[in-house]
Formats: structure tokens, sequence, C-alpha cells
């Protein structure tokens, strides 16, 4: 039984929403560097792929780090497929 106000979703659903909804903003920049991390790519590759320095490489992932509240690529490759699908798609 619904009271005033109140809204009934499947749980997926709302899931889903509040997945979607903590996930931190990224940048398009942050989500490509993002996307070639999850394939496994050193950050001299991404650089190389992305016509851009090792060093801004570096920073952009430990922006990552600190988005998605992980210390280390492995632990921010398993937040990923934990958390979002989208991410785990890497194009």
């Amino acid at each position: 039984m619904l009271r005033r106000g109140e809204i009934w979703a499947e749980g997926t659903i709302v899931t889903k929403a509040l997945d979607r909804a903590i996930q931190p903003q990224l940048t398009t920049r942050e989500d490509e560097i993002l996307r070639l991390v999850n394939k496994g790519l050193a950050n001299r590759t991404i650089a190389k792929q992305l016509g851009i320095t090792e060093r801004t490489v570096k920073a952009h992932v430990s922006k990552l780090f600190s988005k998605m509240g992980v210390h280390g690529r492995v632990e921010l490759i398993l937040h990923l497929r934990e958390h979002s699908e989208a991410a785990l798609s890497p194009d």
C-alpha cells in the first residue's frame, strides 16, 4: 500500500537510478582516459594515443582515483566492474 506522495518502482530500476545519481561527473577527457585504463593500457601508451604528455595522463588518473574514491588502478577497475555497466564498454 502506498501513501500519498510515494512512488512504487521495481528494485532493479531504483538501484540503477541510484548508481547513476552517485557516480561522479567526469570530464570528456577523464572518461576517455578511464576507458583506456579499463583496457589495461599504461600511462605512456595512453599519452601517445591521445597526443598528450604522460604527466598529464598521470594527473587525470590521480583525479579519477579521487573522484572514484580508490587508491590504485586495480581498485579503479574493480570499482568500475562493480558499479558501472557503461564504463565496462571500452569502445
